[in-house]
């Protein structure tokens, strides 16, 4: 006798509790939810662009640039920037694109290619006819150019070396000997002046076309070496006893006294008045 309290499921062969058969229909849903979401991200991944995920692994950017970048590189810039440029003299703004390390290091103008960043990289900007117009014969189709921002933006691989050599710095003895440093003095001979600083003073306002200023008498270098260091004019007393001490003493050919002209001046520099002359311009500033 089937009890009375219980649902059952009739099949040919036998009765089946109508709670197993929930049961089973639940792990069935759950085991499907399951599969499906485990292949969502396996079809989405068929899904994506080639283009975006085609150079992810170093193999795969090796095969990019030998495929897409050498080629270009070869047939349109070799010519003239290259170690074979230079055994023909035909090397150009001292640019190598033949190695990953002339690109980088870059010549005349600056480096020429900046990886990772396409923008600062003057080889694009050349491609592009931006700032230069490389290769002269013509611009590269876009396609080309594309190529070589995607390159450039995925860290520029390039497995070339640089096989230039180093250049050694010499210098020529010859030549540095002649350096101005080197030189020995020379004394330059006054030219129309009793005096090599009026040498110096006549030639350039020779130059400038302009006459030189004529000699003053004693009285008035006096009284300019007065208001040059102190500002104040000599009383009559003074002025008299630096004119006299001025007069030519034995040996001496000028018309002022060469020792009495030094001792004026270093008698003015040790007044307070050109102290107190000088203090008020230090002030100032």
């Amino acid at each position: 006798m089937i009890p009375s309290n219980r649902s059952f499921f009739w099949t040919d062969s036998s009765l089946v509790p109508t709670k197993a058969i929930l049961d089973c229909t639940r792990w069935i849903f759950a085991f499907a939810a399951g599969c499906w979401l485990v292949s969502v991200p396996s079809s989405l991944g068929l899904c994506q662009n080639p283009s975006d995920s085609d150079t992810n692994t170093p193999a795969e950017k090796l095969a990019f640039f030998e495929n897409k970048i050498r080629p270009i590189l070869v047939e349109h810039c070799y010519a003239c920037h290259s170690q074979e440029a230079v055994t023909k003299g035909k090397l150009k703004g001292n640019l190598f694109l033949d190695s990953r390390e002339g690109m980088v290091r870059g010549g005349d103008t600056g480096p020429s290619l900046v990886p990772g960043k396409p923008n600062d990289s003057l080889l694009l900007k050349a491609l592009h006819y931006d700032e230069y117009e490389m290769p002269p014969a013509g611009k590269l189709p876009a396609s080309i150019l594309e190529n070589f921002e995607r390159w450039i933006a995925d860290g520029a691989t390039d497995p070339r070396r640089d096989n230039q050599p180093l250049k050694q710095q010499r210098m020529d003895l010859e030549a540095g000997r002649q350096f101005w440093s080197l030189q020995p003095l020379r004394s330059v001979p006054p030219s129309g002046a009793s005096h090599p600083i009026d040498a110096f003073i006549h030639a350039e306002l020779e130059k400038k076309q302009i006459s030189p200023s004529p000699t003053v008498d004693a009285r008035v270098l006096v009284r300019r070496a007065w208001f040059d260091l102190l500002g104040l004019p000599p009383t009559p007393q003074e002025l008299q006893q630096s004119l006299e001490n001025l007069q030519p003493r034995s040996g001496e050919t000028e018309s002022v006294s060469l020792q009495g002209w030094n001792e004026l001046i270093d008698g003015l520099l040790e007044r307070p008045e050109y102290g107190e002359r000088w203090a008020r311009h230090w002030m100032d500033v």
